[in-house]
């Protein structure tokens, strides 16, 4: 009941549940991908259950735009590693403001909720670079539609300039461990015990209300507060 496209089932129950990774407004960016459980088979095609499950978008989406005007589309279906789930997507630089750059990378979701990003390329790896993939019925795109592993070789099945279906290796061993030298580090914040720092100040008319909007620039030891 909602613009979506390419489905793709996870391989194996996750928390006794099946689960699906799809994209959301494919056609009416921005897009999303998202993940999806079912308790039954049934709910696969039950419109109800996805006008539920579309009203709480946000919490099953998987966030990896960089930017508002970059574009993704759910692509292999996920393959389960030691490491996460690791999961081949298009990622579609400057879409909404052309030269539009199709690439696909990879994301390693968590085993349990895999909702949650552990480590994710920081750039594509692949890009349109032959010749099949520059030229064709839609040329300059290469969007990968399978994946599977065999002997510890990582096989990425793609489209090419929507004229040839190609594939591409690497060692997954490679792969993961690059993604996780770069994992995204969980950072705790505190509140700052002294809080305000700066409050309204009755004796300047300029300041008498209120003080908001602030920047702060740090230069030889010295914190500047601008509001």
């Amino acid at each position: 009941p909602f613009n979506a496209k390419a489905m793709s089932l996870f391989p194996e129950k996750i928390n006794g549940r099946y689960a699906a990774v799809l994209t959301v407004n494919t056609d009416i960016p921005p897009s999303k991908i998202a993940v999806a459980y079912f308790d039954r088979e049934e709910q696969m095609w039950s419109p109800a259950y996805w006008r539920d499950w579309y009203g709480a978008l946000n919490q099953n989406t998987i966030h990896l735009q960089r930017s508002p005007k970059d574009h993704v589309e759910a692509g292999a279906p996920p393959i389960k590693t030691k490491d996460g789930w690791l999961f081949i997507y298009s990622y579609i630089h400057n879409y909404l403001s052309p030269p539009a750059v199709f690439g696909i990378e990879g994301v390693l979701l968590d085993l349990n909720d895999p909702r949650k990003i552990i480590a994710r390329t920081e750039k594509p790896l692949m890009v349109p670079q032959e010749t099949y993939e520059k030229y064709g019925q839609v040329p300059n795109i290469v969007f990968p539609t399978g994946a599977l592993v065999k002997a510890g070789i990582l096989s990425i099945y793609y489209g090419a300039a929507d004229n040839t279906c190609a594939v591409a290796t690497c060692k997954l061993n490679t792969l993961l461990e690059n993604m996780l030298e770069t994992r995204i580090k969980h950072v705790k914040l505190e509140r700052f015990p002294g809080n305000p720092v700066l409050k309204p100040n009755p004796n300047l008319s300029w300041q008498a209300r209120a003080v908001f909007n602030p920047a702060v620039l740090y230069e030889d030891g010295r914190v500047h507060l601008a509001y």
